[in-house]
């Protein structure tokens, strides 16, 4: 007897429904917004002092459009298998990745001075503390 192997395989998911869209896209846009908006402030202010600075203000909007582009993709992925809250945890998780970077900058400097070795110790052990952790748990949870 032959079995049809490819009639077995089918995917059962489904599209999100436009209100999940709704929610996703909601989320990014209330994130993006200000970002864009500063972007584009930046290069009108820019175009009336340098070339340096006008490139440098097109590269932040550079940053902001690959930003929400590269959520957009992911959303909408997430969206189109049917996982509406995966969906929103691509994009949000996305967007705090790209959020990181002015956390550091904020960590390294206290009133106009570089604080780099307080920074990179309390870094350090945040890390450590985090390995610790995770490795106990799962010895302690090994089946």
């Amino acid at each position: 007897e032959s079995i049809d192997m490819q009639s077995n395989l089918v995917c059962d998911a489904d599209q999100a429904s436009t209100w999940d869209a709704f929610a996703a896209f909601f989320m990014l846009g209330i994130f993006l917004t200000s970002d864009i908006y500063q972007a584009y402030r930046a290069i009108k202010l820019a175009f009336k002092t340098s070339v340096f600075n006008l490139m440098f203000a097109d590269l932040a909007f550079v940053e902001v459009i690959t930003a929400l582009l590269s959520a957009t993709i992911s959303i909408s992925q997430q969206l189109y298998v049917g996982h509406a809250s995966d969906a929103i945890e691509v994009g949000v998780g996305l967007l705090f990745i790209r959020e990181l970077s002015s956390r550091a900058y904020q960590g390294l400097r206290y009133n106009s001075k570089k604080r780099y070795m307080g920074f990179f110790v309390i870094l350090t052990v945040t890390v450590l503390f985090g390995f610790s952790l995770s490795s106990s748990f799962s010895e302690s949870h090994d089946i």
